[in-house]
């Protein structure tokens, strides 16, 4: 936090300049000054992934509690809303679920969670394109189905890419990244006895943005007594 506090105030600072001077500065001026700001949020998003797999790490029993899947993924999109718009990139949800059973899960840890799949299926994408998130009954699971137009991953490198500090090649060529996002996602799903499937291409995909499809298995039925 010590690290991140400072650099949030910096690149608030360099948004002043850019978007308050542009006729002021000359464009090589501009180009510096979005550059810093690219490095400054590339280092924010590094201390964020770093402070979320410690927070994960700490963690031995979640705090189950009573949750709202549907309100909690409707609170995230809102978050990542302008990204998505900046990037032109569509986001389509859909609540497929019938019985809506009662979900036990930890908030803190199902929020980092989704922060960092629908994070991922937006910085991964390209411009115009697309993501599909569905909500949905399996058997005595929740499941939680992300679907994008994205890179994808290369199938030789599927079987590593929620390893810790793991990249995929064609992911280090794009964009800039810690290898921490998915595994914070798998640590989360294994602290709530759930499953986690990845594959690529996705079922939105093609042969020129092959995709990911991200599934997570959550089940319904564990609480505090089962998780003990």
């Amino acid at each position: 936090h010590e690290v991140k506090s400072p650099l949030s105030v910096i690149v608030s600072y360099l948004n002043l300049l850019i978007e308050g001077i542009p006729d002021k500065v000359s464009d090589k001026v501009k180009d510096i000054l979005l550059k810093m700001k690219k490095r400054s949020d590339d280092a924010i998003e590094l201390t964020k992934n770093i402070l979320e797999v410690s927070k994960v790490k700490q963690i031995k029993k979640p705090d189950l509690q009573i949750i709202d899947p549907d309100l909690m993924i409707r609170d995230m999109l809102d978050i990542i809303k302008d990204q998505a718009e900046a990037e032109k990139i569509t986001i389509h949800y859909t609540d497929n679920r019938v019985q809506r059973n009662i979900l036990y899960a930890d908030k803190n840890l199902m929020g980092i969670l989704f922060s960092n799949i629908f994070n991922n299926a937006v910085k991964y994408n390209h411009s115009g394109g697309r993501v599909d998130i569905l909500l949905s009954d399996r058997s005595n699971d929740l499941c939680i189905s992300v679907a994008d137009t994205g890179i994808g991953i290369p199938s030789d490198e599927l079987g590593k890419i929620s390893t810790e500090f793991y990249r995929a090649k064609n992911a280090k060529k794009n964009r800039e990244g810690t290898g921490l996002g998915l595994y914070a996602v798998s640590q989360v799903v294994k602290k709530h006895n759930g499953k986690l499937h990845i594959k690529s291409p996705s079922e939105t995909g093609d042969s020129l943005y092959p995709g990911t499809s991200i599934a997570i298995l959550i089940p319904y039925g564990l609480n505090d007594s089962d998780n003990a």
